[in-house]
């Protein structure tokens, strides 16, 4: 099964005996919806051995504007928008003005149909005052969410390692995406930590979230970019721009010789892994 998408926004699905069956447009095509400009790209982000196809479509300042599924059983496309109708808790009084920007990125999907990634909030303005910021000042809050999700059970947000203060004396911010999953449902992706860095995380049905160890002492960030099903993870180390893979927890540095710096985000299959650096 073959998936792929054309500059008008519709997605493909291909088939040794059934040619190619257009599945439906997502409303968003290569140049912007409705000639706008500012929306565009579709994007398929992932397919499973049972010919289910995951992407996202209408790109903007954060995320996208929906994303998709295609059942291998379907010839149309599930639609997904992000869950979050406004804010995750109460706004501060002076939060008055809103940015807008519910968006949603699918990034995967495994061979029982879960789906993972992340959603953000309500974009808002807060203005405050704080004597370490000379006075009033504001702050954009803007809240990301590692979910997962599946056709029976919705949205289920994973939580995060903690959260950060984007400015001293404004909300407390966080962010979090899930970027793989296995076919036992486990799932590795980033959250920011309390002291305003990130921090890869693996995510077990059974016991929640868990940080995964830095590579080095001092590192201000990692991300786990992949999992394979024996649990082994990928991903990197921020500060050295290091290629990781866990095992058991434990990382191990990764990093060619031909690409010392900026090793992109590997992926794992089996006991392969792949990426890119310079």
């Amino acid at each position: 099964v073959v998936a792929s998408v054309d500059p008008d926004g519709h997605v493909f699905r291909w088939t040794r005996t059934g040619g190619a069956q257009d599945l439906g447009a997502t409303g968003y095509d290569a140049y912007g919806c409705c000639g706008s400009g500012y929306y565009g790209g579709t994007y398929v982000t992932g397919i499973n051995s049972r010919g289910d196809i995951v992407g996202n479509s209408g790109s903007g300042s954060a995320g996208y504007a929906v994303s998709f599924i295609a059942y291998g059983s379907a010839s149309t496309l599930t639609m997904l928008h992000s869950p979050s109708p406004d804010y995750p808790y109460n706004p501060p009084p002076r939060a008055e003005i809103h940015l807008g920007g519910v968006n949603i990125q699918v990034n995967a999907i495994n061979d029982s149909g879960v789906v993972v990634g992340t959603y953000w909030d309500f974009g808002y303005i807060y203005s405050g005052y704080a004597i370490s910021q000379g006075g009033f000042f504001n702050a954009v809050v803007h809240n990301s969410h590692a979910f997962k999700w599946t056709s029976t059970g919705g949205f289920t947000d994973l939580g995060n390692l903690g959260a950060s203060f984007l400015i001293p004396g404004s909300p407390a911010t966080f962010g979090a995406s899930a970027n793989a999953i296995n076919s036992s449902g486990t799932i590795v992706g980033y959250s920011y930590l309390p002291a305003g860095y990130y921090g890869a995380f693996i995510y077990d049905p059974a016991t929640g979230l868990t940080q995964l160890a830095s590579l080095n002492v001092g590192d201000n960030g990692s991300n786990a970019t992949g999992i394979n099903d024996d649990g082994v993870v990928v991903g990197y180390a921020n500060q050295t721009g290091s290629a990781v893979m866990w095992i058991h927890g434990v990382p191990t540095n990764l990093t060619p010789s031909f690409a010392p710096q900026y090793p992109g985000s590997p992926l794992i299959k089996g006991s392969r892994i792949a990426g890119n650096g310079l």
